[in-house]
C-alpha cells in the first residue's frame, strides 16, 4: 500500500472471498480508498494464497511469479500516479475516467446493475480482452431495452423468466440468452461478493427449488466426414484469398484444432525443434498451471508456413501476417476478427462448389479434428489435451502422460487422411 493523497490509498490485494474454481486461484484486485468507500478494480492476475506470498517477498525466483509482480507494479504506479494528479480534486469519477478511460461512466449507485456492467466491460477491455467486452456491452443493450433502470433488488426469479421472454419475442437464440444471462449472473455473483446484495436474494439455480435456471444448448454436431474433409484438402483454389483462407483452415485442422485467435498470434518463437509450442490465449488466464500445447509439424504444417509465412522470419514476427507488431492489442483483435470472417465466407463459397452441406467456418475445423480422432479410436484424453480444453478434470492427470512420439503419430495420421 503507498499512499499519495492522505486521503487516498492504493492497494493491491489478494481477493479471498472469490476462488475461481476453474483455476483454483484467487483474483488480485486494485482496490482505492476514499473517504470510508472501498472500490475494487479487476485485474488480469490470478495465484494462489503460496504465489501472493512470494510475490511479495524479498527475493523471488520464479520466472511467471516475476511477470506477475511486474504487471501488478506497474498497475501501482499507475494508480499512484493518478491519484497524484488528481490531488485535491480527487473522486472515484476522476479515477475512473483516467484509469479506465475516457468512455469511462461515473461511480455512481452500487445498486446500479447497469453501472456494475459498464464497469465489468471497462476493466475487461484493460486485461485486453476485447471480444468478452463487447458481448457485455451488448448484454448491457439488450437489458436496457427491456428496463430503463435496473437495481440488485430487481434481479428476481420472475424478472429473470421476464427477460427471457422478451429476448425470445426479440428472436435470440439460445445460445445468445444463455450468454447474456451468465453475464448477468457474473455480475450479481460480483455483487454479493462485494456484499452489494444479499446471498438470500440470488435468483440463479435449478428450476426444481424455485430459481431461474439458464437454458442450456446444444451444439449442432458439424464436423466433416472424411470424404468431405478429403473434397477440402483436394480442392484446387482459383484466387489467391481463397486459397490463403483454405490452407489456414486447413492448418487449424492439422494442428490439432487450434482456434484462429491462436493461429494469428503465432510467432516465429513458438517452432521449437520440429513442433509449434504455444498457449491457448483464451486459457492462459484461468488455467491452474500453465502447460503449453505442442502440435507436431507435419510436411503439410511446414508448406502451409513456408508458402504464407512472413519474410522476416525475426523471432518476435508474427508467422502469417495477420497480427502486426506495429498494431496495439486492441487493433491486432480486430484485424483477427476481420480476417476470421474473411475465411468464413471463403469456406462457405468452397463447401459449395464441391458439395458439403455443412456451413464451413472455423470451428467446423476445430470440430472435425476432434471427431475424426474419435473416429479413429484415438483416447479421448490426448483428445482433450491436444484441444487444450481445461473443464474436464477427468483429463487432467494425462496432461503430462503423452510422450512426444504419440504426437508425432498422430500428427502422421491426420497428413495420410486424404491418401
Amino acid at each position: 500500500m503507498e499512499t499519495i493523497n492522505k486521503y487516498v490509498t492504493a492497494t493491491l490485494r489478494l481477493d479471498k472471498r472469490r476462488l475461481l474454481k476453474k483455476s483454483n486461484k484467487y483474483p488480485i484486485r486494485l482496490e482505492i480508498y476514499f473517504h470510508s468507500t472501498i472500490k475494487r478494480y479487476s485485474t488480469r492476475y490470478l495465484c494462489t494464497e503460496i504465489e501472493w506470498k512470494k510475490i511479495n517477498a524479498k527475493h523471488l525466483y520464479d520466472e511467471n511469479l516475476k511477470e506477475i509482480r511486474l504487471g501488478i507494479t506497474e498497475i501501482q504506479n499507475k494508480a499512484n500516479k493518478i491519484i497524484k494528479t488528481l490531488g485535491a480534486n480527487f473522486s472515484f469519477e476522476g479515477f475512473d475516467r483516467l484509469y479506465l478511460g475516457i468512455e469511462a461512466k461515473p461511480f455512481k449507485d452500487k445498486q446500479n446493475v447497469y453501472d456494475a456492467f459498464r464497469r465489468r466491460s471497462n476493466e475487461l477491455m484493460q486485461e485486453h480482452r476485447f471480444g468478452t467486452a463487447k458481448s457485455y456491452k451488448n448484454a448491457l443493450v439488450s437489458l436496457m431495452k427491456y428496463k430503463n433502470r435496473l437495481n440488485f433488488s430487481d434481479v428476481t426469479v420472475n424478472f429473470l423468466k421476464g427477460y427471457e421472454r422478451f429476448m425470445l419475442q426479440q428472436n435470440r437464440s439460445t445460445t445468445t440468452i444463455a450468454m447474456y444471462m451468465r453475464y448477468l449472473r457474473a455480475i450479481v455473483n460480483e455483487a454479493i461478493a462485494d456484499e452489494i446484495m444479499s446471498a438470500d436474494q440470488y435468483p440463479f439455480g435449478s428450476a426444481r427449488k424455485r430459481k431461474y435456471e439458464i437454458p442450456e444448448t446444444k451444439k449442432v454436431n458439424s464436423a466433416l466426414d472424411l470424404d468431405g474433409l478429403k473434397a477440402i484438402i483436394n480442392y484446387k483454389p482459383e484466387f489467391e484469398s481463397e486459397a490463403k483462407a483454405r490452407d489456414l483452415w486447413l492448418f487449424s485442422f492439422y494442428c490439432c484444432g487450434m482456434n484462429m485467435k491462436d493461429i494469428y498470434n503465432l510467432k516465429y518463437a513458438n517452432l521449437q525443434n520440429g513442433f509449434i509450442v504455444f498457449y491457448r490465449q483464451k486459457t492462459i488466464r484461468t488455467r491452474r498451471t500453465h502447460v503449453p500445447i505442442q502440435v507436431f509439424i507435419t510436411k503439410p504444417v511446414q508448406d502451409i508456413i513456408d508458402f504464407w509465412g512472413n519474410e522476416d522470419k525475426s523471432l518476435d514476427n508474427y508467422i502469417f501476417g495477420i497480427y502486426k507488431k506495429t498494431e496495439s492489442d486492441e487493433r491486432n483483435y480486430e484485424l483477427g476478427k476481420l480476417y476470421t470472417h474473411v475465411i468464413n465466407e471463403r469456406m462457405k463459397e468452397i463447401g459449395k462448389k464441391v458439395d458439403i452441406h455443412v456451413s464451413l467456418t472455423t470451428y467446423v475445423a476445430r470440430h472435425t479434428y476432434a471427431t475424426t480422432l474419435m473416429r479413429k479410436g484415438v483416447n479421448i484424453a490426448f483428445i482433450s489435451e491436444s484441444l487444450g480444453h481445461t473443464s474436464l478434470k477427468t483429463t487432467e492427470s494425462y496432461l503430462d502422460g503423452f510422450r512426444r512420439d504419440d504426437k508425432m503419430e498422430i500428427a502422421a495420421m491426420l497428413t495420410k487422411i486424404a491418401e
